[in-house]
């Protein structure tokens, strides 16, 4: 199996293509439902991808490099971290794909929620893709964005892997939690996962985002101290690719080019699942895609 051939079965799907693979997504992520936090991810390595943001063409490019079908065929794992949705043109084929490679690869496919597949309590803006799927469906898009929709509700908030790295799309809340707290969330606890971001200081603030708060250092080495991890590896945040706070602890990857954010790079991780690493190595194996993105 080739990534290429599943990219093209991904844009042939017409209507009833994409509800057979909605309703086998839907059933795969039910069976797997564990409270929304997938613990101990292991494997031999894994790629991780940030936000993709509907940039159909630099996502298939980073699944093309990393040649994820042999990848998954094999021991490896491959772990996205939210936000496939809204923005860009190749939106619908994005999330597809992800979905696609969900029901062929089943529990080697992590698919991490952001904020951009929401619950109804967070609805993020802009939020086009429920327009997209309109425009280009007529009335059977509606009906597929409500399906879309309950898939977003089954969608795990975190994860952890087996060397012991976090991951998550937005941040961490503030206050003394730990991973059996983040099972189940209330709706407070969750919109700090989906929405919360790092700053280069102490304590925790409100977010220009109007959701989730600012984190600074010590909420994060509190974090990792109490649940026994080393770093955390999220999205959320535009930029060149990447970025870390918190003395390497905190790595942001953004995972798509060109316009609304005009970065010129989107960045992924690709790790070892099998050994420890420390946060400066891991930071090491980002790897980085230049285009313009769409």
């Amino acid at each position: 199996m080739r990534i290429e051939d599943l990219v093209e079965e991904v844009r042939r799907l017409d209507v009833d293509g994409i509800r057979s693979l909605l309703d086998e997504a839907e059933e795969v992520l039910r069976e797997e439902w564990t409270g929304g936090v997938v613990r101990g991810v292991e494997g031999r390595s894994a790629v991780i991808i940030g936000d993709v943001h509907g940039d159909f063409a630099t996502l298939t490019e980073i699944l093309r490099r990393e040649d994820v079908c042999r990848l998954l065929e094999g021991d490896g794992r491959l772990v996205f971290l939210g936000d496939i949705v809204d923005r860009g043109e190749g939106q619908v084929e994005s999330i597809n794909l992800v979905l696609k490679l969900k029901t062929l690869f089943r529990e080697k496919v992590v698919f991490i929620r952001g904020n951009h597949e929401p619950p109804p309590q967070l609805p993020p803006y802009p939020h086009d893709f429920p327009y997209v799927l309109k425009l280009r469906y007529g009335a059977d898009g509606e009906r597929l964005y409500q399906r879309y929709f309950r898939i977003f509700q089954l969608l795990p908030h975190a994860a952890t892997t087996a060397n012991r790295i976090f991951l998550v799309h937005g941040g961490l809340p503030a206050g003394e939690y730990t991973l059996d707290d983040l099972v189940n969330p209330d709706i407070r606890v969750l919109e700090d996962l989906l929405w919360s971001d790092p700053f280069e200081g102490r304590g925790c603030y409100p977010s220009y985002r109007g959701a989730g708060h600012q984190f600074g250092y010590d909420i994060t080495e509190g974090f990792l101290r109490r649940n026994g991890l080393v770093m955390v590896v999220r999205g959320h945040e535009p930029c060149e690719g990447f970025k870390v706070n918190h003395e390497y602890r905190v790595l942001t990857l953004f995972s798509r080019t060109g316009p609304p954010y005009f970065n010129g790079a989107a960045g992924y991780l690709t790790i070892p699942l099998s050994s420890e690493l420390r946060p400066i190595d891991a930071i090491k194996n980002v790897k980085l895609v230049y285009g313009s993105g769409g």
